[in-house]
């Protein structure tokens, strides 16, 4: 596989995979909200934040896996959706397009599951706290050291280390407990939801009103959807996130 040549380019191939996955979900009446920094960059920059070459978006549990089935037979040639349930050596337990000439980790597109969650707050942080060690456990059970970290020899290290400690272990269990408690909480019943494959802990715990009906924003030309209120929901996420802070790392 390739790699894409510089961030401009990757950029342009994020919006081309863009432009038809939109296409797709408005011929399928497929509902989705940008998410995270793209719906920053959408308010901020009306197209990716500079030093940002990636898509989220999410997509509610209920109709994530209709969302993953029609885009996977219907996005062209060139691409694929990967995903945990139709790829064994896939590292995610979150569904990503990508091209099928690069590596996923370097161009894609993450679809983010939405999910309901307990309604004390300490029932909320066990589950947050559940959930993200079962998603960072099957990834690293599925992840390949040489392709994500063959520059950094401190994660090869301890990321082989904690390998070797989930051997006994076997990942379909890790899929399974996670599937279950994806959909133990129904979302319709839940004021508050979570992204279950996120990496912000308990921010990631947002009331549902947020999301609300989608607005389009311009995004490189495009009118896509973000969240109803995405002032509060960039605010919960970021603070002041109209004051540029470039992520270097």
């Amino acid at each position: 596989m390739e790699d894409p040549i510089n961030k401009s380019s990757i950029q342009l191939m994020s919006l081309n995979m863009m432009m038809e996955m939109d296409r797709i979900c408005k011929k399928n009446n497929l509902k989705y909200y940008l998410a995270y920094g793209t719906v920053l960059g959408a308010v901020r920059h009306k197209g990716f934040i500079p030093w940002d070459d990636d898509i989220d978006i999410i997509v509610d549990i209920d109709n994530y896996k209709r969302f993953c089935d029609i885009i996977r037979h219907e996005i062209p040639d060139d691409y694929v959706l990967y995903s945990a349930d139709q790829d064994l050596n896939y590292d995610s337990l979150k569904a990503r397009i990508s091209l099928r000439k690069y590596f996923h980790h370097i161009i894609h597109i993450d679809i983010f599951p939405i999910v309901g969650v307990p309604k004390s707050i300490t029932g909320r942080k066990l589950f947050c706290n559940i959930c993200h060690i079962l998603y960072r456990s099957y990834f690293v059970k599925k992840v390949s050291i040489n392709v994500n970290y063959k520059g950094n020899k401190k994660k090869r290290i301890i990321t082989l280390i904690v390998k070797l400690l989930l051997k006994p272990v076997p990942a379909r269990l890790i899929k399974l407990i996670f599937d279950k408690l994806s959909t133990l909480y129904h979302i319709k019943e839940s004021d508050t939801i979570y992204n279950i494959c996120g990496c912000y802990g308990y921010k990631e715990l947002i009331p549902k009103e947020y999301l609300g009906e989608p607005v389009f924003l311009e995004f490189e030309g495009l009118a896509l959807p973000v969240p109803e209120k995405w002032d509060a929901y960039l605010t919960h996420l970021y603070g002041d996130y109209m004051t540029p802070i470039q992520d270097n790392s």
